[in-house]
């Protein structure tokens, strides 16, 4: 699974060109809101939007083009005024995309990089729920799967380094949470439970065959609560 953006389809605005793999846009007002967000997306999460965006809003540029619908600058907008409305139309596009997907953001407790390798698997685990199956986002980006006796989230977990020099990399984990409820139409968390299986696994689909095991165990050895 891939959390690099990719050119898309000739049917698309994107083109291919030599050298390394990026979008080069026709829309020219699309390029430039495009350049405003990558650069918000980097200042708020750590990580450009073009490495997040195909996880988060698939191949295309529709999630940005919506953005652009709610702005009308007119054909007499000044460069600078058409620079303003970018940005702080690209400010609020990245607000909501952080928060609809539970990006971190880059602060004082923890380094841009951690903050941005968090943020990579965490644009990852919302690529996968988008894929359909039993797994859901809740309010505030949290991923979550109803099981027999409660739920199970899935979240990025940090790697530990051997030294300070290392690269700051995470993985997926899942948290079992016994008597967990989650709201089937608002998706709200509505109880916490108790955790009785933490996972860790560098791989997406690893760590969900060993919550499948786990569930399975648990049935077999009468351990559900009801």
């Amino acid at each position: 699974m891939s959390n690099i953006a990719t050119a898309g389809t000739a049917g698309n605005v994107v083109s291919i060109f030599r050298g390394p793999a990026r979008p080069r846009l026709v829309d020219p007002t699309l390029s430039s809101f495009l350049k405003h967000v990558n650069v918000e997306m980097y200042a708020q999460s750590g990580v450009h939007y073009l490495a997040l965006k195909d996880d988060l809003h698939g191949g295309d540029f529709d999630v940005l083009r919506t953005y652009l619908e709610t702005i009308d600058l007119g054909k007499d907008a000044t460069d600078d005024e058409r620079t303003s409305a970018f940005k702080a139309l690209a400010e609020e596009a990245v607000d909501d995309f952080m928060r609809d997907h539970g990006l971190r953001h880059v602060d004082e407790d923890l380094s841009i990089d951690a903050t941005a390798a968090y943020n990579r698997v965490k644009a990852a685990i919302s690529n996968f729920v988008g894929t359909g199956g039993d797994w859901h986002r809740a309010v505030g980006g949290q991923v979550y799967r109803r099981l027999e006796d409660g739920v199970a989230f899935m979240f990025p977990v940090p790697y530990l380094k051997d030294s300070p020099n290392e690269q700051d990399q995470c993985g997926f984990g899942i948290d079992y949470r016994e008597g967990a409820i989650v709201d089937e139409y608002t998706h709200e968390v509505e109880a916490e439970g108790e955790s009785v299986a933490r996972l860790r696994r560098s791989d997406i689909c690893d760590v969900v065959e060993a919550l499948d095991a786990t569930v399975t165990n648990r049935l077999e050895s009468g351990k559900f609560a009801y």
